[in-house]
């Protein structure tokens, strides 16, 4: 699936923005992330639903609901 359109960068911008991510992550762990509800989608598609809300406007239940990810309550 192209991500285009949904986070509003090209495949190079995404990318890029998902490596500096990754490397902030690597660089500066947040020791307070439970690991399991941090990687529920992998840090390529977070990134990608973190553009697509900011794009969207959308609440964070209708997105978890769009990409497949439901509140563990």
């Amino acid at each position: 699936m192209s991500w285009d359109v949904t986070a509003g960068l090209d495949r190079d911008q995404l990318d890029g923005l998902v490596e500096q991510v990754h490397r902030a992550l690597v660089e500066d762990p947040d020791r307070t992330v439970v690991p399991e509800r941090m990687w529920a989608l992998g840090l390529y598609k977070s990134v990608v639903l973190v553009l697509f809300m900011l794009r969207q406007n959308l609440v964070q239940e209708a997105a978890g609901e769009l990409f497949g990810v439901f509140p563990g309550y």
